[in-house]
C-alpha cells in the first residue's frame, strides 16, 4: 500500500492491513491516534474497504498537515 503515514508524516510503501485490528494498530501510538482512528472508522462506516480507508486517512491527514505547516 502506498500511503501517507500520519504518524511519521511521510509517504511509505507498506503491506496493506487485512483486518480492522491491523489497521488500528498501524494508526496507534501517537498523540493524535484517536483522531486518525475516528477518521478511519468514519470511512469504514461509509462502506470503504480496509485498505482504501487507510489510504484516504493518510490523504486526509496529509492535506491537514500541509494546511497547517509552518512556512516561516
Amino acid at each position: 500500500m502506498h500511503w501517507y503515514n500520519p504518524m511519521t508524516r511521510s509517504v511509505e510503501d507498506v503491506p496493506a492491513p487485512c483486518t480492522e485490528e491491523e489497521a488500528v494498530e498501524m494508526l496507534s501510538g501517537a498523540p493524535d491516534s484517536g483522531a486518525f482512528a475516528a477518521k478511519y472508522f468514519g470511512l469504514r462506516r461509509e462502506g470503504m474497504g480496509v485498505e482504501q480507508a487507510m489510504i484516504f486517512v493518510g490523504h486526509h491527514w496529509r492535506m491537514w498537515h500541509l494546511r497547517y505547516k509552518y512556512v516561516g
